[in-house]
């Protein structure tokens, strides 16, 4: 996953990073998942294209992306009751940061939403549903939350293979 997220990273500089820096890092020892790799692919520059535009406009644009191993993963969006199936098993964790304006408050759920979008009438509002679609067809979920120091963080969870 670790190559396909630096593959990903460097083609979206390359096309469309705007001036961006976008920082990868990752634990040595990362679990195995099973997946799709072109449709992770797709999840992974739909989060840098949502980052990228978040960021525009700062003095400093930058997205991180942190690659580690969880074993208790928090809640998903939207499910305070957490993820039964979480304790059983080690979880990868793929967090993206920016350090764009945030989503305002009270949004997180509806952002997810098809056609649900704060960029305006240009935009179809699809692309944080799509990643959670795929995410779900690999047995992951998402969790949304602001930086406390600005920007989102979006935290993807996938299932280990033990």
């Amino acid at each position: 996953l670790q190559d396909l997220f630096a593959y990903t990273i460097d083609g979206f500089q390359l096309t469309q990073g705007n001036g961006v820096r976008i920082e990868l890092s990752a634990e040595k020892a990362l679990p195995q998942i099973l997946g799709n790799e072109a449709e992770l692919y797709e999840v992974f520059v739909q989060l840098l294209k949502n980052a990228c535009e978040a960021a525009e406009g700062r003095d400093e644009p930058r997205i991180d992306v942190r690659l580690t191993r969880v074993d208790r993963p928090g809640p998903a969006a939207g499910d305070e009751q957490g993820n039964k199936d979480a304790a059983a098993t080690p979880w990868l964790r793929v967090l993206v940061s920016d350090n764009g304006a945030g989503i305002p408050p009270g949004l997180q759920r509806e952002v997810l939403r098809p056609f649900y979008t704060t960029r305006g009438r240009h935009r179809m509002g699809l692309g944080l549903n799509m990643v959670e679609t795929a995410l779900r067809g690999h047995g992951g979920f998402l969790r949304l939350d602001n930086n406390a120091d600005g920007g989102t963080q979006v935290a993807l969870f996938f299932p280990a293979v033990v």
